[in-house]
């Protein structure tokens, strides 16, 4: 029997209740008990409500794009089951896994249908949870998303790369790269970043980085779709957004100019004009 919390536990927007401007909204972490697992989220500013799915690195660097986001935006950033922080619940083996969640976690803080942005794999379980329940869904951006594949493009192999190799393969901005491998690690840090590496091989090793069943199915993502990527993405090649805009031909690609796989954090505001630009579109 799953877990769920009482919805009356749930924690509220507080400005969406009081009616403050987005700029009162103090933003605030939360944990919910779902599905046997205490999941964290963060959750800022009021309006319509965002579900933000994080990538699957460590790196950090969300905040900017989140408050930009969030100026209109009721944000709801969780961190993933087995990533990070949040302990591996036994139910986590595939990405249908973990879409499934958070289409639980969608129904317990009563915030669907939803505009959902992931980025990465987070894009790909946004794309997954989309096409087995496409009326939770208002609006799909998906950031350089993993999921579809494109025959002669490989992805890169962050499994082998080195951290050096990591970094500059993630980041176009070589200032970026470098502070990564800059930052000071604890004991912590470095277990958590453990921790979410192995839920990304678990979840992408074979096949690596995409699903066919999602090829199969991407004609259920019946939301608006916009594909938000970086031309020097060495992660997922944007040759690869060319899978997604054969398979949905309406939607809408944005192109980040010297932007690596991460273009919420290299470009966060720009981004988040893209993103609340087509979420005031959709809405």
């Amino acid at each position: 029997m799953q877990t769920r919390a009482p919805r009356a536990n749930v924690p509220s927007n507080p400005a969406a209740e009081t009616g403050a401007n987005v700029e009162e909204c103090v933003e605030r972490t939360h944990s919910l008990a779902l599905k046997g697992v205490d999941v964290s989220y963060w959750r800022a500013g009021a309006g319509a409500p965002v579900l933000y799915l994080d990538a699957e690195d460590s790196y950090g660097g969300r905040e900017p794009f989140l408050h930009a986001l969030a100026q209109g935006h009721d944000v709801v950033a969780p961190e993933h089951p087995g990533f990070g922080r949040t302990a591996t619940p036994d139910w986590l083996k595939t990405m249908g896994d973990l879409a499934l969640f958070y289409l639980e976690l969608i129904e317990a803080l009563n915030i669907g249908p939803v505009h959902v942005v992931g980025a990465s794999l987070g894009g790909w379980a946004a794309a997954e949870a989309a096409v087995r329940s496409p009326h939770l869904f208002k609006s799909i951006t998906l950031l350089a998303p993993l999921g579809l594949r494109a025959l002669g493009t490989p992805f890169g192999d962050v499994f082998i790369w080195t951290p050096p190799e990591n970094a500059r393969g993630t980041f176009h901005s070589a200032e970026m790269a470098q502070a990564v491998l800059d930052r000071p690690m604890s004991r912590e840090d470095t277990a958590a970043a453990l921790q979410s590496r192995y839920a990304t091989t678990r979840l992408g090793w074979s096949p690596r980085f995409f699903s066919p069943e999602l090829t199969r199915w991407t004609d259920r993502l019946r939301a608006p779709v916009h594909l938000v990527w970086g031309d020097e993405d060495q992660i997922a090649p944007i040759a690869i957004a060319k899978s997604w805009t054969d398979a949905l031909p309406h939607a809408r690609l944005s192109r980040v100019p010297a932007c690596g796989h991460l273009p919420h954090v290299e470009h966060p505001q720009a981004v988040a004009d893209k993103v609340a630009s087509f979420i005031r579109e959709a809405h």
